[in-house]
């Protein structure tokens, strides 16, 4: 007879009898939330078991899964779109746009959306999410997001874990300059893990350096492959890193494309690190002088790979009047095969600093001045290259003043350069002083 007790057995709706014993047990979440929190505990006068252990991942993932998803999720199929590519969109993404509140979030399951003109983001606190490359925004050659609006800037904005979807294959000189993200509107927006094929631009800061509209948008662990405009544009107080920007423009020499950053006249405050920049067709990062009356400063760009680009990082301006780059700081970036222009270009500047920098291949590897004949008057001032190794170049560092230009305090030491033509040059370069 069999020891077991009458308790032991149920029955399934099949009539079938099943031992409780042999059945799979519920999770028990109160233990798993505990243990995930640190307690310790006697289960039913017992420490915890393996399977009790085994909880813990998962309350803690559903926890995460909570502090990530602050308020309801509104799912952009429930408002009509269809992601198949070839239906227009918009009209059913914007709907869940304004059906949205302060801490929701607007999902994009897999799929390919198209629009046929921008959506606007016109609230504040909003999260903008997919499911990764799977969830496509297909805006071709419109806008595809625009935050912001009118009114206050909004805050509180996040876009992540999307594509966008541009014309692949096309390029600035082709017409391609629908920017993926357009922050018109919004302070301290957060673009994260989204990927942008073929966009005119990725994201781009359309507010006034003045009025600090748009200033603080953070841009991390994204990734562009090919681009027609200019891949970011800054105009303040931008914080940038771990990205990748390759680009796929085959014309290397006819600038059919345009830079990887531009950091605007007036930009304050901004940081780019830990990125790569490849094959780009033009500056893979410029700091251009064109508005009179600002000033660019408080400037870092630091770890930067630039590989195999038209151009390296340059300071320059329009007039010298236009916006001075005051307290730059360009440390521990790796430039390789620069094939056209300068790895280090300072045409302008108060307080730059090009320290511990890696130049293996270009026609020089740090130039200073060289002004053109547009280029007036221009000068530098208290200038500080130290502690770059520079390889494989034409010049290592070649500075020179030249159409009225001058140089105040400019001072090179302590940098290595090795199988250069000509280690260095320096025309007419009062000014500079040069130490071991």
């Amino acid at each position: 007879m069999s020891n077991r007790r009458r308790s032991d057995h149920v029955r399934t709706r099949t009539g079938r009898a099943q031992d409780r014993r042999d059945r799979p047990q519920r999770p028990n979440w109160k233990i798993g939330v505990a243990l995930a929190a640190g307690a310790a505990l006697m289960i039913g006068g017992r420490a915890p078991s393996a399977r009790d252990w085994g909880l813990v991942a998962a309350a803690r993932a559903a926890s995460a899964t909570t502090a990530a998803t602050v308020g309801n999720v509104l799912n952009v199929r429930a408002y009509g779109a269809v992601g198949d590519g070839t239906q227009n969109d918009r009209l059913a993404i914007q709907a869940a746009l304004d059906a949205a509140h302060p801490d929701d979030t607007v999902y994009f399951p897999a799929g390919t959306y198209r629009l046929d003109k921008s959506v606007k983001v016109q609230k504040s606190n909003l999260t903008l999410r997919g499911d990764g490359p799977q969830s496509v925004i297909k805006h071709g050659g419109d806008t595809g997001f625009d935050l912001g609006n009118e009114g206050a800037p909004l805050s509180g904005i996040v876009v992540t874990r999307l594509q966008f979807l541009g014309l692949p294959g096309q390029y600035g000189k082709d017409g391609n300059s629908a920017v993926a993200v357009l922050v018109s509107g919004a302070q301290g927006a957060f673009i994260n893990d989204c990927d942008f094929v073929g966009c005119g631009g990725a994201v781009s800061n359309a507010g006034n350096p003045n009025s600090g509209n748009t200033y603080g948008t953070r841009i991390e662990n994204c990734r562009l492959r090919g681009w027609g405009g200019v891949a970011f544009f800054c105009t303040g107080g931008e914080r940038i890193r771990n990205c990748s920007l390759i680009q796929d423009d085959p014309d290397l020499y006819n600038l059919r494309s345009s830079h990887g950053f531009y950091i605007h006249s007036g930009s304050n405050d901004v940081q780019i690190s830990d990125t790569l920049i490849q094959n780009c067709r033009k500056f893979a990062i410029t700091v251009w002088g064109q508005i009179a009356g600002f000033t660019t400063s408080n400037l870092q760009i630091r770890r930067i790979t630039v590989r195999d680009c038209r151009d390296g990082i340059s300071l320059q301006q329009d007039t010298p009047q236009a916006a001075r780059a005051k307290h730059v700081v360009i440390d521990s970036c790796n430039l390789h095969n620069v094939y056209v222009g300068a790895a280090l270009q300072v045409k302008q500047g108060d307080g730059v600093q090009i320290t511990n920098n890696r130049v293996d291949g270009a026609p020089s590897g740090v130039q200073i001045g060289h002004w053109a004949d547009y280029e007036p008057n221009f000068s530098v001032s208290d200038l500080l290259v130290s502690g770059n190794v520079i390889d494989n170049c034409d010049y290592g560092i070649w500075a020179a003043t030249s159409n009225g230009g001058t140089f105040t305090n400019v001072r090179l030491q302590g940098n290595t350069i090795t199988n250069c033509k000509t280690p260095i040059a320096l025309t007419g370069a009062a000014g500079i002083v040069l130490a071991p």
